[in-house]
C-alpha cells in the first residue's frame, strides 16, 4: 500500500495505482514485484525541518548537489517536500520566509518493503520525482528517486551503470 501524507489536512490517504500488463510483460515485471525499494533507496537521506530559512536550503542544496528533501517533523515523519524548483518559484522575500513557505505540504511516500513496481507506479501517477521512504514508525530512512529506478532497470536489462546495493544487484540475472 502506498501512503501520501499531508501536514496541512492531518491525515493519511491511501492512494491506490492500478496496473495493466500483458502475458508478454509477467517475466519483466517479476522482478520489479520481488525488489524492494530499501535495495535501490539512497539511505542517507538529508531532511529539513519546516523552520529553515530559504536561505539556508539554498546553500544546503548547492553544497550538498541534491534537488529536493523531505520536511519532516521532531519524530522524522514527513510533513511535506522541498524542491530547487520550490526555491526558484519562490518569490523574492524577506530574510524570514522559511522552507514551510515555500514546500509542497504533502509527502507522498512508500514503505521500505514497498517495490520498485510500486515505486515507479506512484511517481508516475503523482509526477513526482523523489518518494521519501518510511519505516513502520512512518519516520524516513532513505528516499527513492527516479534516477534510482531507471538505474535499477538499466541494470535489470543487463546494462552496467552507477551505483546499486547488493540486494538489487543480486535481482539482476546474469
Amino acid at each position: 500500500m502506498t501512503m501520501k501524507t499531508s501536514a496541512a489536512i492531518g491525515r493519511t490517504l491511501d492512494v491506490h495505482v492500478r496496473r495493466t500488463i500483458g502475458p508478454d510483460d509477467d517475466v519483466r515485471r517479476r522482478a520489479a514485484d520481488r525488489t524492494q525499494v530499501a535495495s535501490i533507496m539512497t539511505g542517507d537521506v538529508v531532511c529539513v525541518r519546516a523552520d529553515l530559512p530559504i536561505a539556508a536550503l539554498h546553500e544546503l542544496l548547492a553544497n550538498e548537489q541534491f534537488t529536493g528533501a523531505p520536511v519532516v517533523d521532531d519524530r522524522g515523519i514527513p510533513m511535506g517536500m522541498v524542491s530547487q524548483t520550490d526555491l526558484v518559484s519562490a518569490e523574492p522575500c524577506d530574510t524570514g520566509t522559511t522552507v514551510n513557505d515555500i514546500m509542497m505540504p504533502m509527502a507522498f511516500v512508500l514503505h521500505e518493503t514497498a517495490t520498485v513496481a510500486q515505486a515507479s507506479a506512484l511517481m508516475a501517477s503523482e509526477g513526482v520525482h523523489r518518494l521519501p521512504v518510511v519505516d513502520d514508525r512512518g519516520a524516513v530512512v532513505g528516499i527513492v528517486s527516479t534516477m534510482d529506478v531507471v538505474r535499477w532497470v538499466a541494470q535489470h536489462e543487463g546494462y552496467v551503470v552507477g551505483r546499486m546495493s547488493d540486494e538489487a544487484r543480486d535481482e539482476v540475472p546474469g
